[in-house]
């Protein structure tokens, strides 16, 4: 019997004699292919993983598709390596899943199980052990996991582990988290995420989590919080995940629509106070625009505004755009002053009147690019300008970046620096000054 080799065992891999003889003389006839060289390193990879025989499979079925045009060498051993790790990596899956399912049928119950210890208490548990911690979960497991969610300080793994397993099931519709169990864990989630002091409990999967229990009670709980405590200083975390639960849930429409209305109330509610409102504004644009944008252009007394409510007007009007937004900015823009100014500036950017103020920083900046020259040009037209706004005309102006360029940063000798990162329409989405 003659000894296998590399190539030996990779071409035995394809489904039948004749396609290994097709690859065969397509790596005759290619430039820069060695058939040896080539299943050295396939062999490689498939060696170092526990199935070698699937790996040398997958590649050849790639490798036997003539519709394909054959690529580099470092191609095919790339392939040949992420097939590897894929097997590798299911291969230890079934291994914890059958260690989950061996040590529950011992234990009385999930937690009481040598893996639970493990996961629940390193600092990242593994994504094979949660799922298979997951997979082996009885009804009884659930109400136990629900109990353990609510003990504990803000710091332990153990309930925040328990309480991403509980999530996990919410999100999946899973049968075996019953409705009354939901409703209890919805108050315990409630009493986690809305006090200002449990910090390590503002995971963006637990609020949403919430909110597909109970979307009604964590609108009550964002009204009753930020209209309580505002949204600044150490309370500005939980009206921050509040929010970001009802703009993102996993719901239905009506149901956004609903919390819309309810943000919509606490942004009046919060401008009667004289309480700043730019982050509940910014989430009523991205839940019901239109009706945003009338409170914005319409609805949105001036009268007795504070500057930093005024300034908040001015910003929305700018995220907002429209024909009407304009008109309104336009208005704002003949009051002068500071507010006059930015307003001024946002007209620029939407390309409602001549860019002026553009031009002559532009050149000003083409006499001399100094880093004082680059701060006004941060503070007027990027610092308090929302996403979303576009940024051609002012890069257009100022003379810096290339067309079409997402990302860039402009430099001065003198130490200054700015980076301005833009959506695939040239609208700003990141920034960095200094």
């Amino acid at each position: 019997m003659s000894e296998s080799t590399p190539a030996s065992r990779l071409l035995s891999a394809f489904e039948s004699p004749a396609a290994a003889e097709r690859f065969v003389e397509r790596i005759r006839t290619s430039n820069g292919h060695d058939l040896d060289r080539i299943a050295q390193r396939v062999s490689a990879y498939a060696d170092a993983c526990a199935q070698p025989s699937a790996v040398l499979a997958a590649v050849a079925r790639v490798l036997a598709n003539e519709e394909i045009p054959l690529t580099s060498e470092d191609a095919i051993a790339g392939m040949a390596a992420i097939s590897a790790a894929e097997f590798q990596n299911a291969t230890e899956a079934d291994a914890i899943h059958e260690r989950a399912r061996h040590e529950r049928a011992r234990s009385a119950g999930i937690r009481a199980t040598p893996l639970w210890q493990e996961a629940a208490h390193r600092a990242e548990p593994t994504r094979y052990a949660f799922e298979a911690l997951q997979a082996v979960l009885t009804p009884s497991d659930v109400d136990d996991l629900v109990n353990a969610s609510a003990s504990g300080s803000d710091t332990d793994r153990e309930p925040r582990f328990a309480a991403a397993l509980l999530s996990a099931l919410v999100h999946s519709n899973d049968p075996r988290f019953a409705p009354e169990s939901r409703t209890q864990w919805a108050a315990i989630l409630e009493k986690r995420l809305c006090d200002v002091a449990q910090i390590y409990w503002k995971d963006r999967f637990l609020i949403e989590a919430w909110v597909a229990i109970d979307r009604p009670a964590v609108e009550q709980a964002l009204f009753e919080h930020v209209g309580s405590y505002g949204m600044s200083g150490r309370h500005w975390h939980v009206g921050q995940t509040l929010l970001s639960g009802l703009t993102g849930g996993r719901d239905s429409a009506g149901g956004r629509r609903r919390s819309a209305e309810v943000i919509a109330r606490l942004v009046r509610h919060q401008i009667e106070r004289g309480k700043p409102v730019m982050t509940l504004l910014d989430s009523w644009l991205s839940m019901d625009r239109p009706a945003a944008g009338r409170f914005l252009t319409h609805e949105w007394s001036m009268d007795d505004l504070s500057d930093e409510l005024t300034f908040t007007l001015v910003r929305g009007l700018t995220a907002l755009g429209t024909k009407p937004a304009i008109k309104r900015l336009e208005a704002i823009r003949t009051q002068g002053g500071r507010l006059g100014e930015r307003a001024a500036a946002a007209l620029e950017l939407l390309g409602a009147t001549a860019p002026d103020g553009l031009q002559v920083l532009a050149s000003a900046w083409r006499r001399a690019p100094t880093r004082d020259i680059l701060r006004q040009f941060h503070e007027r037209y990027v610092e308090w300008i929302p996403q979303g706004v576009p940024m051609t005309i002012a890069t257009n102006v100022l003379g810096v970046g290339q067309p079409d360029e997402r990302a860039f940063s402009i430099t001065t000798p003198d130490n200054g620096y700015l980076f301005l990162e833009f959506d695939r329409r040239g609208r700003l989405v990141g920034w960095k000054f200094e």
